[in-house]
């Protein structure tokens, strides 16, 4: 028996994964295909997992990716016992969507909030003084990015004609890409 990876079908997705296709992510891709100051969902937990809606602030020069949180809430405490999260985001616009997972740890570094900091944020917070104000960074470990090249009418006659018998090549890519170690 071969140890050698083999293409495999992904369900639901009509295309084909080569695992031997893996490749270093870019950090300049992950910020294209993330968008900093968009809305993402963060999904955490300690067996139950819950999700919640943050604004990314930044993806920095290493891929961090940083976001404001509220040191106090019980999901982020909860981050010192299990730091493994999953970040999600989608661009409806071009068909884009992306899947980070990684670890996840914050910061009470006032600098770091300083430049984190954005009017928006006193929406949540009277200042960026207040100390339960944490910077949250989470490090990507693997990013999945699936892209469909069609416009949403497109997609959706796509999607409707492989469920009708027809070929699901034309549906979209998926790759996966990991993060250099340091």
């Amino acid at each position: 028996m071969s140890n050698t990876p083999t293409p495999r079908d992904l369900p639901g997705t009509g295309t084909t994964m080569d695992p031997t296709m893996n490749m270093t992510v870019n950090v300049s891709e992950l910020r294209d295909a993330l968008d900093d100051g968009r809305f993402v969902v963060l999904t955490s937990g300690t067996g139950q997992l819950r999700a919640r809606p943050l604004t990314l602030l930044e993806v920095d020069e290493t891929g961090t990716l940083w976001f404001l949180v509220d040191n106090n809430e019980e999901w982020v405490e909860a981050l010192q016992l299990d730091a493994s999260v999953n970040v999600n985001a989608d661009r409806q616009s071009d068909g884009r969507w992306v899947s980070v997972s990684g670890d996840a740890d914050t910061t009470q570094d006032r600098q770091r909030i300083d430049d984190l900091w954005t009017p928006a944020a006193q929406a949540f917070w009277d200042s960026k003084d207040d100390p339960g104000i944490a910077a949250l960074a989470v490090r990507p470990v693997t990013v999945d990015i699936w892209q469909s090249h069609r416009s949403t009418m497109g997609r959706i006659f796509a999607i409707g004609k492989a469920a009708l018998g027809g070929s699901a090549d034309d549906i979209g890519q998926h790759r996966t890409l990991h993060i250099a170690a340091d």
